[in-house]
């Protein structure tokens, strides 16, 4: 089971969890926050079920409802 791509060094309050085809624009979004000076953690999901790397990931990040 492939295990989730991570980037940063997870001590940004901002994370952002990507599944699928938009990773590129993910990457560009995270470009652009960067220039803001705004630092972002970025996982993203290769495979279901979800392990272990992403419960930490997750946690470790705000949740907005």
């Amino acid at each position: 089971m492939p295990k989730p791509e991570i980037i940063g060094q997870g001590d940004s309050k901002i994370g952002i969890v990507s599944i699928g085809s938009c990773d590129g624009a993910v990457r560009e979004a995270i470009d652009v926050l960067a220039r803001q000076k705004i630092a972002v953690d970025y996982m993203r999901i290769k495979a279901f079920p979800f392990g272990h790397d992403v419960e930490t990931f997750l946690s470790l990040h705000a949740t907005l409802s």
